[in-house]
């Protein structure tokens, strides 16, 4: 090769590394940032009207003020003992997104004719067997004619896909649908369903639902069950934790003692903590109920960090007799 010919080589060689490192790589493309979710994200408070509901099947909507809460709430009824549905039009997985949270929390009052339950529905209208549907029953057995928040682990529902007893499980995130599906009881009055404070929320807090106690009798005579329960900080951001009874619903705790700490406890990331817990019954309710008597308390923890957010756990205590036969003893010196 002549010497020309070599410099015109390395010249357009030159020329093309140059060209090429000029050019955008997939690494220096700009990203699409990921987007931050909130730690409570409200659904509705029906603030600014209703226009994101409509109802399906039997009822009807309405917008309508509460004296108690001194808000507007929207208010489902209808004329007969039908299935009605609360439906969320259109929901919009930018705005909305259920995969993001651990929790669907909301206040929910029921007046008139009770009703047999109250199931949001998430994913699926209607609900039936082949469909997508993931649902949770509100128990109507909570105070009734008062308002009461709700909390569901959306972890926890259940898949009523037809091909999830085979283990499959059809959930699909991105379509999502949402709703409230009321069934009533047969009567003559009418349903009235109120709802408010729809909200999805982030748990940070591992708490278990309930703990088995240990029990104990004390020298005055009265008996004590124990409990350790133990908390969890899942976040990478220290929080801080308080406990409290639900005045909503307490439990059935009407003749024992419930002993706690209140106070704010800090859980760093990844701590755990053990918090004790006692349920006493004094000794003379003990001769006013009967043996293996037993009341269910319950403990609230709320966080500072995820206002509006409530967890509960149920701590059941009982009474034991002074002495009793085991009842696998087959015989006793009467009977021998």
């Amino acid at each position: 090769m002549s010497r020309n010919n070599l410099r015109r080589t390395l010249f357009f060689a030159a020329l093309l590394m140059a060209a090429h490192a000029a050019m955008p790589h997939a690494a220096d493309a700009p990203q699409t940032p990921k987007k931050e979710w909130p730690d409570v994200l409200v659904i509705d408070d029906f603030s600014t009207g209703m226009d994101q509901w409509e109802s399906r099947g039997t009822g009807s909507i309405a917008l309508v003020d509460d004296a108690e809460l001194k808000k507007k709430v929207l208010l489902w009824t209808a004329p007969d003992d039908g299935v009605g549905r609360i439906v969320l039009k259109a929901l919009d997985r930018q705005r909305i997104d259920f995969s993001q949270y651990d929790l669907l929390a909301f206040r929910v009052k029921t007046e008139g004719k009770p009703a047999w339950c109250i199931n949001p529905v998430l994913q699926q209208y209607p609900a039936a067997y082949g469909f997508r549907a993931f649902y949770y029953s509100v128990d109507t057995l909570h105070p009734f004619g008062t308002w009461f928040d709700y909390t569901q682990d959306l972890t926890r529902w259940e898949n009523v896909d037809a091909q999830a007893v085979a283990g499959y499980s059809s959930f699909d995130p991105e379509r999502q649908e949402f709703l409230f599906e009321v069934t009533q009881l047969e009567g003559a009055e009418r349903t009235r369903v109120y709802l408010t404070d729809i909200r999805l929320m982030k748990n940070p807090l591992g708490v278990k639902r309930s703990y088995p106690g240990t029990w104990a009798r004390l020298a005055d005579g009265s008996q004590r069950t124990h409990f350790a329960v133990d908390i969890t900080n899942h976040k990478t951001a220290p929080i801080h934790v308080t406990l409290s009874v639900p005045q909503d619903n307490p439990g059935s705790i009407r003749r024992f003692a419930l002993e706690f700490r209140a106070e704010t406890i800090l859980l760093l990331p990844g701590e755990t903590r053990e918090i004790a817990v006692a349920v006493t019954t004094p000794a003379d309710a003990l001769t006013q109920e009967k043996p293996w008597y037993g009341e269910t308390a319950r403990i609230a923890f709320g966080i500072a960090e995820v206002p509006g957010l409530s967890l509960t756990t149920e701590l059941i205590a009982g009474t034991r007799p002074e002495a009793f036969s085991h009842p696998c003893i087959l015989t006793d010196p009467e009977r021998m």
